[in-house]
């Protein structure tokens, strides 16, 4: 399953990608390192409760811009899934991966859900 995201990552310009719950799956070793802290990926999940509490639904991705890079993250509960990209990668691209991996995610969740 890494080999397979990593090929459609690969596309994207997206440097690493992680997955996380309680530990975390990283596809290469080229996304920033202060971008893996488990505190700044973990902002997905206030930023979607404090939406919620704003009365705009349950959120199903978010998009972060840096200067250099980018976060695309994905709630598919209880994983998170998150993209980090150069910032001159095609956005798009990035979001638009989400349906192609949904059978990967659905099998991944699955897994954590039983662990």
């Amino acid at each position: 399953m890494v080999s397979q995201l990593s090929k459609r990552s690969k596309r994207s310009n997206a440097p690493g990608f992680e997955t996380t719950r309680l530990n975390k799956l990283v596809a290469n070793d080229n996304a920033p390192e202060y971008a893996l802290r488990p505190g700044f990926l973990s902002t997905f999940a206030l930023a979607t409760d404090q939406g919620s509490k704003l009365g705009l639904s349950k959120n199903k991705s978010i998009i972060c811009y840096y200067n250099t890079y980018q976060i695309v993250q994905f709630n598919r509960l209880p994983l998170v899934i998150s993209f980090i990209a150069s910032s001159s990668a095609n956005t798009g691209l990035i979001i638009s991966l989400e349906k192609e991996l949904v059978p990967l995610i659905e099998e991944l969740r699955q897994v954590v859900e039983v662990a």
